[in-house]
């Protein structure tokens, strides 16, 4: 009888080991017009996100040795940006060097959505992921020519850190929010604390009945 009952305790206790997805969604607009920065950072529920710029000279990529960081500025209005000396183009965009946002999550997240904004239908962003020190290219966001657009990502991009760039000259958008989804741990409720320190207390007193006989 008292296996069944550790045992039964053991599996209300397992209970508490499942996790819950929440989604958490950060508005880039948040904390009003700035400029010149290194970093933008937000926080949403136990998620924190930190925003970054990289700018690749000459057309390259991400993972090109002429890359450098970037300042970025941000909008109330309309999200994230760059505004670099040579560049005419206050967007994210591909215009002299390619510009890239970097977003850096903790813990671990699962990308949903992203919300631009001076969108229109000759605009891309391409997507990359990162794999040990190198940035995977997964692909560009096409679709969707209106103004403020919103993109649900089809694949599974799972991580602490991910790349949106405009590659190309054609390329020009601002970032105005992401969404993700991470998990968090499920308490076990009071009750079931109760039980368990309940069984405890019958098997020490199981215990000391055989120690008394």
């Amino acid at each position: 009888m008292n296996k069944f009952i550790l045992a039964t305790a053991f599996a209300i206790a397992g209970g508490a080991a499942s996790a819950a997805t929440i989604s958490a969604n950060f508005d880039l607009r948040a904390g009003g017009n700035s400029t010149n920065q290194g970093s933008l950072d937000y926080s949403v529920g136990d998620v924190s996100l930190s925003v970054t710029g990289i700018v690749c000279d000459d057309g390259s990529g991400p993972n090109a040795s002429n890359c450098r960081s970037g300042m970025i500025d941000r909008s109330s209005v309309s999200g994230i940006y760059f505004n670099q000396p040579n560049d005419s183009d206050h967007e994210v965009d591909g215009q002299y060097s390619n510009e890239f946002l970097k977003l850096s999550f903790s813990p671990d997240v699962t990308l949903d959505r992203v919300k631009f904004s001076y969108w229109d239908s000759n605009d891309e962003a391409r997507l990359y992921t990162l794999n040990g020190s190198i940035w995977n290219d997964e692909g560009a966001i096409v679709t969707g020519s209106s103004h403020y657009y919103e993109y649900d990502f089809v694949g599974t991009y799972t991580g602490s850190m991910f790349l949106l760039g405009a590659v190309g000259e054609n390329d020009e958008w601002k970032l105005k929010g992401v969404t993700v989804d991470y998990t968090t741990p499920v308490p076990l409720p009071a009750a079931a604390w109760l039980l368990i320190a309940s069984i405890g207390g019958l098997a020490a007193a199981g215990r000391g009945k055989k120690k008394s006989a």
